[in-house]
């Protein structure tokens, strides 16, 4: 349905209308309320005009709650008055408000109530007197006494020489206010000097910031921690192969396996490619399922077997295939994994914490039913779980 044909009602706000339609409601309004409109104000109309949407709606709106309110006559009672300009309004005033509202208007001809009732925002406070050479000590004690130095004991010490050489001096939460207006960037430059400001505030180097969607695709695998049965009546733990793009940080595609083997990592790679298309570079660790023949067959090894000689023809990976250059990540988080194994002993050790980290988990055996209800024995020899 066609919302400009009359068939569904619309609304518009009054301060949006061109002037000659917003002047013709308040006029309508005051010849139905008998209140006489007045000459018209070309220059307070023009400021009214001038300003922003949001302030010019809520002149009107304040405008219409004096008009209720001074047809209403001024032997309304106070409650009365209240409930009037809260349904003209649109929403409660208080007493004092609505009071201030009808000083502003008063002596005002009703047509130009509305920019009488302009909202003006009260100017800033002027600044407290202050000698440059009282702010110049100040920033210099706290540039000498180091970052830990309390901005009140600075007030202090320029309190202590202000008054001995004339030097005007306000208060102290003035003076933090000042301290407070300096830039993200002067503040640390005075407290820690000028290079410890720009290393804390320099912008870190980020390097996917230059990478667009599928020039780098990550490629690794993760070991779940539950227990499986993949129809051969074997437990194992699965594996989730993923490959996600570095620059968006989207999963790609993902694929559910039994070990992190080549040919499953082919079949993501070429799913993969299928769906979104050849990507430039796969980013990937040192495992055996990612750098064998099969994946990265044809590719140069950073550091396994460098500078080794070449032992006959060696097969082809899918890499080579598709035009994809393969990125192994070098082997830097053994220092890490060491460090791990020693928290995960420590924390097993003894006292409170002993016995909380059992390490990985590890299979139960399944109970069937023997002929009599008796539990059968399991491959592992025993009648019941595996401990």
């Amino acid at each position: 349905m066609d919302k400009s044909d009359g068939r569904r009602p619309q609304s518009v706000q009054l301060s949006d209308l061109p002037a000659p339609v917003r002047l013709a409601y308040p006029e309508r309004e005051l010849a139905t309320a008998a209140i006489s409109a007045g000459a018209y104000d070309d220059a307070a109309h023009g400021r009214l005009a001038e300003a922003p949407a949001s302030m010019r709606a809520e002149a009107e709106r304040r405008a219409a709650v004096v008009r209720a309110v001074t047809a209403a006559g001024a032997g309304r009672r106070w409650p009365d008055r209240l409930a009037l300009a809260g349904k003209a309004g649109g929403k409660r005033i208080s007493k004092d408000t609505l009071k201030r509202y009808l000083t502003a208007a008063e002596g005002v001809d009703a047509i130009n109530w509305a920019p009488a009732l302009l909202p003006r925002y009260r100017p800033t406070a002027p600044y407290a007197d202050m000698s440059p050479e009282a702010w110049t000590l100040f920033l210099s004690i706290l540039r000498k006494a180091g970052k830990d130095f309390a901005l009140v004991s600075a007030w202090r010490d320029v309190r202590d020489l202000a008054s001995g050489n004339g030097w005007a001096w306000p208060s102290r939460p003035t003076v933090v206010r000042r301290w407070q207006a300096l830039s993200q960037g002067e503040r640390p430059t005075i407290r820690e000097g000028r290079d410890a400001a720009v290393k804390a505030l320099a912008q870190p180097a980020m390097r996917r910031k230059h990478l667009v969607p599928l020039s780098v695709v990550s490629l690794d695998g993760r070991m779940l921690d539950v227990w499986a049965d993949w129809g051969d009546g074997r437990a194992v733990r699965p594996i989730t192969l993923a490959l996600v793009d570095v620059a968006s940080n989207t999963v790609l595609d993902f694929l559910l396996c039994r070990s992190e083997n080549a040919a499953d990592t082919v079949r993501l790679i070429c799913r993969t490619v299928e769906r979104y298309g050849i990507f430039d570079t796969l980013y990937t660790d040192n495992g055996s399922g990612f750098s064998g023949h099969l994946v990265a067959g044809g590719n140069v090894q950073l550091f396994r077997r460098r500078g080794a000689k070449a032992e006959g023809v060696k097969p082809i990976g899918v890499c080579h295939h598709l035009g994809i250059t393969i990125r192994h990540a070098l082997p830097r988080g053994r220092a890490g994994e060491d460090r791990g194994a020693d928290l995960r002993r420590a924390v097993a050790g003894g006292g409170r914490q002993a016995g909380v980290h059992r390490g990985p988990c590890r299979p139960r055996a399944r109970r069937q039913p023997g002929r009599h209800g008796a539990a059968s024995p399991d491959r592992h020899g025993g009648s019941g779980p595996a401990p």
